[in-house]
C-alpha cells in the first residue's frame, strides 16, 4: 500500500469515527430534549402564574386593604359604584347591538332558505293538481 492509500484510508477512518461520534451526540441531544422542553415548560407556567399574581392578586389585594381603611373606605366604594355602573351600561348597549345584529342575520338566513325553496314548490304545484283528485277520492271512499 502507498503512502498517498494510508493517508486516504486513515482520513475516512478518522471521518467515520467523526460521524458515529456525531451521531451519539445527537441521539445525546434528542434524549435531553424532552427534558428541555419540560423546562421550557415549567417555565412558562411559573411565567402564568406570576403574570395572574401581578395582573390579578395584586390588585385585589389593594382593593381589600382599600376597603378594609377607614379613612380610604368611601372613595374606594365610589370608584367601584362608577366602575360597576359603566360596565352596566356598555353591557347594555352591547345587548341592544348584538340583538340587532342577531335579528339581521337571521332575516339574511330566512330570505336565503325561502330563495332556495321556491323554485321547489314551483315544480311541485303541478305534481300537486295531478294528486289532489286522487287525494279526494280516497277521501271519498273512506
Amino acid at each position: 500500500m502507498g503512502r498517498k492509500q494510508q493517508e486516504t484510508e486513515s482520513s475516512e477512518a478518522t471521518r467515520a469515527k467523526a460521524s458515529s461520534k456525531n451521531g451519539s451526540a445527537e441521539v445525546e441531544a434528542a434524549a435531553a430534549k424532552p427534558a428541555d422542553q419540560a423546562l421550557q415548560v415549567v417555565d412558562a407556567v411559573v411565567g402564568v402564574v406570576d403574570n395572574a399574581v401581578a395582573d390579578y392578586v395584586e390588585p385585589a389585594r389593594e382593593k381589600v386593604e382599600a376597603l378594609l381603611d377607614p379613612e380610604r373606605r368611601s372613595d374606594e366604594l365610589e370608584t367601584m359604584r362608577v366602575t360597576f355602573a359603566e360596565e352596566f351600561d356598555r353591557a347594555g348597549r352591547r345587548g341592544s347591538e348584538v340583538r340587532e345584529r342577531a335579528q339581521g342575520e337571521v332575516a339574511d338566513r330566512l330570505r336565503g332558505a325561502a330563495d332556495r325553496i321556491a323554485p321547489v314548490t314551483d315544480r311541485m304545484e303541478p305534481v300537486k293538481q295531478r294528486i289532489e283528485p286522487l287525494v279526494q277520492r280516497v277521501r271519498e271512499l273512506v
